[in-house]
C-alpha cells in the first residue's frame, strides 16, 4: 500500500547555487550512521586475488544485441537497475531517467511528460527511440512516446539501458539521439500476490495489484493498476489511468523458451487551458485550445521464441501488434472562430523480427537480423466552420530492415566493433545505410579507451510528411534528418572498489532538420537548418561499502545552430546537467536514498518557453516490516524539497510532495 500525505515544505532563502553543495549535504545526511564512507577496509584491499578481477563487469545488450561489458560496448550506456528503481520509487517512468547524464525531464502538462536528451526537442521528444522488451513504442503519428497511455507500470520494470548517442545501426531510424531500452521482469521473479495503494495530495489515488505463479516449466504474472491525480497546479490536466497486463514464460526444452505477453491501458486525460474572451490578446495559442477530455486506449500483444544452444549462440524470432486510439472534441471561443473541432485517430503497428547471434571464431562474435514493420493511421479531423472539413488522413508506412554487427578481438589489447543497418521506408521513400564503428584499446583488462563514429537517422512521421488539417497541410517530400556522431571515451571498472567510470567527449553534426514553416498557414514542414552538438559526459557508479552506493552523472552540452525561422535550437538543452543519487542500508530493516538533480536554464521549443534552472532534491526512508505471513515495507518519500519546479513553460509548476507508502507481498 501507498499512503500519500501532503505536507507544506517552506523554503526560506535561496537554493544552493552549485550542484556539488547539495551533493555534499546529501553525503552528510548519512554520516550519523557511524560508518565511515570509505571504499573498502584496508584488509579487504590487501587481499585482492585474481578472482576479484574476474568478477562480472556491468553488462549491456542494447547497443548491439550482443551481451557485452560496458568496456566492450561501442556506445556509452547508462544502466538503471532494479535496485535503483526501487530506491527511487517514482510514479512515472521518465522520472527514472534523471539518473542519466544529459537527460532533462519535463511536463507539458500533468498527463504529457517526456525525457529529452541533447536538446532539439519540444513536447514530443521525437528524436529518441523507446523499446520495451524489444518492442518499439515510438509513435509514428507525431513521433515520441505517449508515456501516460503506455501499458507499463514502473513496478514491472527490471532494468533500463539508455544508449547515449545514435543507435541506428541496431535499432534503426528514430534512435537518433539515443535509445531507451526497457526490460520488464521475468514472470518467475514475481510469485504470489503483491498489493500497493496510494492516496495523497493533488487527489492522488493509486492502486496496484499483481499475482504470479509457476509450475515446473511455466511461470506467469497478472498485473492491474489504477492511477489518478490532478496534475500540475496551474493547468486543467486531471487524469485517470487504468492498466492491465499479463505475461507467461515457458521453458519448452533446456535450450528453447517462449514468452507471450499483452497489455491494455485506458486513460482519460484532461487537456487544454482555462480560456476566456480576453486571453487571446495575451496568449492566442492557449486561448484557442480550450479545456477538454482526451480518452486514449492503447493495447499490445507480443510473442517471442528463443533458441539458446550455448552461451555464444542465440536465435530469436518475435512478433508483436500494437494499437492506439483516441477521439475528442471541443468548441473554440468566439474570438478563435467559434468552431466545433473533432479529432480521432487510430495508429496500428505489425512487426516481425528475426535475430541471430553466433561465435564465428575464438576472437569473433557476430549478430545479424531482419525486420519488417507496417505502421498505419486512420484519422479524421473535423471543423464545423472550415468548408474543407472533414480532413481524412489514411496512411501507411512499410519499413524493412537488415542489420549486422561484428565484434572482433583482433589483437591482445585491441577490440573492434563494426555494424550497420540497411533500411527502407515507403512513407518518405527513405532508403539508406546507417553504419557505426568503434575501436577499443585496453590499457588493462579493466580500463579502455574507445574511439567511435556513427550515423544517426530520423525519418519524418505521419504529421510531418503527409497530414491535412486546420493547422497543418504537409506537402511531403521530406528528407530524413541525419547526424554524424563522433566520440572519444574512457571506460573503466575497478573490482576492488566496485567502481565503474565512463567519461566521453562527443561532437555531433546534424543537418536536414525537419521544422514547421511559420511563414505559411496552415503550417507546412520543410528540411531547413543544422546543429552542432558538442560536449562532455561522465558517470560513476561506486559501491563504497556493502551497504552504501553512490551514482554520479554530469553533462556539459553546447549546441550551435543557424536556428531556422528563429527556432532556438541553440538553447534547446541545458548547458549543465548534474545528478547525484545515494542509497544506504542501515541494517536489514532500514534503507534510505537521497537524490539531487540540477539542470541549468534552457528553452523548450514549439509551444514551450524558457525555464529557469532546476534544483531538485528528493529523499526516501524505508523500513521492512513483518506482518504475519505478509512481507511488507513502509516508506517515507519527499519530492521537490527545495522549491516548486518550473517545467516546460513558466506557467507550469510542480509542487513539493510528501507521501507514505506501504507495500504488501503474500
Amino acid at each position: 500500500m501507498h499512503l500519500f500525505i501532503p505536507l507544506p515544505l517552506p523554503c526560506h532563502g535561496r537554493p544552493l547555487k552549485r550542484p556539488a553543495g547539495l551533493l555534499f549535504i546529501g553525503l552528510l545526511l548519512f554520516t550519523f550512521s557511524g560508518e565511515l564512507l570509505t571504499p573498502a577496509r584496508a584488509d579487504e584491499r590487501e587481499s585482492i586475488s585474481e578472482q576479484d578481477f574476474l568478477r562480472p563487469f556491468p553488462v549491456v545488450i542494447a547497443p548491439t544485441q550482443l551481451v557485452q561489458s560496458t568496456l566492450e560496448a561501442p556506445a556509452a550506456v547508462t544502466i538503471i537497475d532494479r535496485e535503483m528503481i526501487k530506491a527511487m520509487n517514482v510514479r512515472e517512468i521518465p522520472e527514472l531517467l534523471r539518473r542519466v547524464p544529459g537527460v532533462t525531464v519535463a511536463y507539458e502538462n500533468g498527463s504529457n511528460y517526456f525525457a529529452a536528451y541533447q536538446g532539439l526537442n519540444d513536447g514530443f521528444s521525437r528524436r529518441m527511440q523507446v523499446l520495451v522488451d524489444g518492442r518499439s513504442v515510438y509513435n509514428q503519428f507525431y513521433g515520441g512516446v505517449v508515456w501516460s497511455s503506455l501499458p507499463l507500470e514502473v513496478d514491472d520494470i527490471e532494468r533500463i539501458e539508455v544508449v547515449r548517442g545514435p543507435n541506428a545501426s541496431t535499432d534503426g531510424s528514430n534512435s537518433f539521439l539515443g535509445t531507451i531500452s526497457i526490460t520488464t521482469r521475468h514472470s518467475a521473479e514475481d510469485r504470489g500476490a503483491h498489493a500497493r495503494v496510494r492516496a495523497g495530495n493533488d487527489d492522488i489515488r493509486d492502486t496496484y495489484l499483481r499475482y504470479g505463479g509457476a509450475t515446473e516449466s511455466l511461470s506467469y504474472r497478472l498485473t492491474g493498476s489504477y492511477r489518478q491525480d490532478d496534475g500540475l497546479e496551474t493547468r486543467p490536466d486531471d487524469r485517470q489511468i487504468r492498466y492491465l497486463s499479463g505475461r507467461a514464460d515457458w521453458n519448452l526444452t533446456p535450450t528453447q523458451r517462449l514468452m507471450v505477453q499483452g497489455g491494455y491501458n485506458n486513460s482519460d486525460l484532461e487537456q487544454g487551458y482555462d480560456t476566456n474572451q480576453f486571453a487571446i490578446l495575451t496568449n492566442p495559442f492557449e486561448a484557442c485550445f480550450p479545456q477538454h477530455n482526451r480518452p486514449i486506449n492503447e493495447a499490445y500483444g507480443q510473442i517471442r521464441f528463443e533458441h539458446i544452444p550455448s552461451a555464444d549462440e542465440q536465435t530469436l524470432v518475435q512478433a508483436y501488434y500494437s494499437r492506439l486510439h483516441t477521439a475528442f472534441h471541443y468548441t473554440l471561443p468566439p474570438l478563435c472562430g467559434g468552431s466545433t473541432d473533432r479529432d480521432n485517430y487510430t495508429v496500428e503497428r505489425y512487426d516481425l523480427e528475426l535475430r541471430d547471434v553466433s561465435r564465428l571464431s575464438p576472437t569473433v562474435r557476430a549478430t545479424w537480423g531482419a525486420e519488417v514493420r507496417w505502421d498505419g493511421i486512420d484519422a479524421t479531423e473535423r471543423s464545423s466552420t472550415n468548408p474543407a472539413s472533414p480532413f481524412p488522413n489514411d496512411h501507411g508506412n512499410l519499413s524493412s530492415r537488415l542489420l549486422g554487427h561484428l565484434e572482433w578481438k583482433f589483437a591482445q589489447p585491441w577490440l573492434l566493433n563494426v555494424g550497420a543497418m540497411l533500411e527502407k521506408d515507403t512513407l518518405s521513400d527513405y532508403f539508406g545505410l546507417s553504419p557505426r564503428a568503434a575501436l577499443h584499446y585496453f590499457f588493462t583488462p579493466t580500463q579502455a579507451v574507445r574511439v567511435g563514429i556513427a550515423k544517426g537517422v530520423r525519418t519524418p512521421n505521419f504529421v510531418e510528411e503527409d497530414w491535412k488539417s486546420d493547422f497543418y497541410y504537409s506537402s511531403g517530400g521530406l528528407a530524413a534528418e541525419k547526424m554524424l556522431a563522433r566520440e572519444i571515451a574512457y571506460v573503466s571498472y575497478f573490482p576492488a572498489y566496485e567502481l565503474s567510470l565512463d567519461v566521453r567527449l562527443f561532437w555531433n553534426r546534424v543537418h536536414d532538420l525537419i521544422v514547421a514553416n511559420p511563414t505559411v498557414f496552415p503550417f507546412d514542414y520543410v528540411n531547413k537548418g543544422h546543429a552542432d552538438i558538442r560536449g562532455v559526459e561522465g558517470q560513476a557508479n561506486w559501491k563504497l561499502s556493502r551497504d552504501l552506493r553512490l551514482n554520479l552523472a554530469y553533462a556539459y552540452t553546447n549546441i550551435t545552430s543557424d536556428d531556422p525561422f528563429g527556432i532556438n535550437f541553440s538553447d534547446s538543452n541545458p548547458k549543465h546537467i548534474a545528478d547525484g543519487f545515494l542509497t544506504y542500508h542501515f541494517n536489514d530493516w532500514w534503507q534510505s536514498s537521497v537524490g539531487y538533480y540540477y539542470a541549468s536554464s534552457m528553452e523548450w521549443l514549439n509551444d514551450g518557453a524558457r525555464v529557469p534552472a532546476i534544483h531538485r532534491l528528493d529523499f526516501r526512508l524505508a523500513r521492512r516490516l513483518e506482518l504475519g505471513p505478509a512481507a511488507s515495507t513502509v516508506a517515507l518519500k519527499l519530492e521537490n524539497i527545495l522549491h516548486d519546479e518550473v517545467t516546460y513553460k513558466e506557467t507550469n509548476q510542480m509542487k513539493r510532495i510528501l507521501f507514505l507508502e506501504l507495500d504488501l507481498s503474500f
